[in-house]
């Protein structure tokens, strides 16, 4: 009867069990972080769970169902972490790295990070060796090429086997953000991975590949709004499509390829003036808002801005995803070229103007 009775109360404690839960077991190396909160969030960045750091430790759940993708994050940190039936460690290390895993898609994320993170060591310390060396920027680009081909070798190994799973939608995710892929190409790409299915970030990237399509070249301009330096009105057909070349620039103060980009765009603008050129700067994405006088000043930027401080328009609706970005539209307003590379625009001046 006791037998009897033993089993059929440990029947009902398993089928209570909730088998949809899985467990994020964490340690913290720095001991400043103890008292400090951390959180599971969802992909959405809504908190699924959160609790106190304790000696380094904490113990966070979340529910399968409802969440495939989901991060770790510390006040100064974060990880990601994949959905999935049992328990999930993450180590945050004090010089800053993360090793994780303890289930399968975990362990496979951890992996394909560490090959990803020795690639670009190995890219970081030959492209050290060849500046020191006196490399010229033909074997830079062939050397940076190589490495992007191997980045992506890694992506698509690791994305044949997992396009069933959450870790697909994240490897998914740096496919589309990494390739040069349409919309078209997309799509089929999403196709192949049933949770992928209405992923935000997923459709964030389509829509912002689609932008780009459609003002590429040849296309027309398209009008958006901002304000001058001095705070007044000013629309970026003020300046686009009436009878100049226009170079637009898409940047920011703190961006250091923005600012490596100034000395030759001031020469293409003192160079080309007289035919009818102008360099036109839109400042975007400044995290404070007079960051960018500074730097107005200290670039010697002559030419007129537009500045959007909050408003995401202008690189929205350009599908902009990286800064600098270049756009040169003919005196009609249509588009020429774009390119992140000042470079690239002043081959193209060279074409129109034949200097």
């Amino acid at each position: 009867m006791k037998k009897i009775l033993f089993l059929a109360v440990a029947s009902m404690t398993f089928a209570c069990a909730p088998k949809n839960v899985f467990t994020v077991n964490g340690t913290v190396e720095d001991t400043t972080l103890n008292g400090a909160i951390v959180y599971l969030m969802n992909d959405a960045g809504k908190a699924i769970d959160s609790i106190v750091i304790a000696e380094g430790k904490f113990t966070l759940k979340g529910n399968i169902d409802s969440v495939t993708i989901s991060t770790v994050r510390l006040p100064k940190q974060a990880s990601y972490v994949f959905a999935e039936a049992g328990t999930i460690n993450v180590a945050f290390n004090a010089d800053r790295s993360v090793v994780s895993g303890g289930t399968p898609l975990n362990d496979s994320y951890n992996a394909y990070t560490k090959e990803i993170e020795n690639l670009s060591k190995d890219f970081s310390a030959k492209m050290k060796s060849m500046r020191e060396s006196g490399e010229n920027e033909d074997a830079m680009e062939a050397a940076y090429e190589a490495f992007n081909d191997g980045r992506g070798a890694i992506l698509d190994s690791y994305f044949s086997t997992n396009k069933e799973n959450g870790f697909g939608v994240f490897l998914l995710r740096q496919k589309v953000y990494q390739g040069d892929y349409k919309v078209s190409q997309i799509d089929s790409l999403m196709a192949l991975v049933p949770l992928a299915k209405g992923d935000v970030s997923l459709e964030k990237l389509r829509k912002q590949k689609d932008a780009y399509e459609k003002t590429s070249e040849g296309a027309m301009f398209l009008d958006f709004s901002g304000k001058t330096l001095e705070g007044g009105d000013v629309k970026f057909s003020d300046y686009v499509g009436k009878g100049k070349y226009i170079l637009a620039d898409f940047w920011a103060s703190w961006c250091g390829p923005c600012r490596r980009a100034m000395p030759m765009l001031k020469e293409m603008h003192t160079k080309y003036a007289k035919d009818g050129f102008e360099v036109l700067g839109v400042n975007v994405w400044e995290r404070g808002e007079n960051d960018n006088l500074k730097a107005i000043e200290e670039e010697g930027m002559v030419w007129a801005q537009i500045v959007n401080y909050k408003d995401t328009t202008p690189t929205d609706i350009y599908g902009i995803n990286g800064i600098p970005t270049l756009i040169l539209y003919a005196p009609d307003g249509t588009i020429i070229t774009r390119s992140h590379n000042p470079e690239d625009i002043k081959v193209k001046l060279e074409e129109i103007f034949k200097k």
